[in-house]
């Protein structure tokens, strides 16, 4: 079986530690190597930069900020991301992004992920 996340080098901004966990374990347990999580967007920047991320799931609302200038920092580099928040308010120019609503099974985000990364092996 194909494992599109295998050695993806994925990062993780999140908030909420027990969805972070969530998240992180079950891209672990896909193969895929986890930065962070990091739960404000100037740790995510520096994360991205520094791990040099292949892509990242990011939580619309951090606290008190919102997470779109690292969106936009992902998109300039051409790294795939998805959004997943409890909320529904994304700007007119995100709608093209997939995006999770919370509550959701991380294994179904992490298939998303995978569908992501390699189309054409699902």
């Amino acid at each position: 079986m194909a494992q599109p996340l295998k050695n993806m080098r994925i990062l993780v901004v999140e908030d909420d530690y027990l969805v972070a966990t969530a998240i992180a374990d079950e891209l672990t347990s896909r193969g895929a190597m986890v930065i962070g999580p990091v739960a404000t967007v100037d740790d995510a920047l520096e994360a991205v930069v520094t791990a040099e991320a292949d892509m990242a799931v990011l939580d619309i609302r951090l606290r008190q900020e919102l997470v779109f200038p690292l969106a936009d920092y992902l998109a300039e580099r051409g790294i795939p991301y998805l959004f997943q928040s409890g909320c529904d308010d994304v700007p007119l120019r995100y709608a093209r992004a997939p995006r999770w609503i919370k509550p959701y099974l991380p294994t179904a985000l992490a298939s998303s992920l995978s569908a992501l990364v390699a189309p054409s092996i699902q």
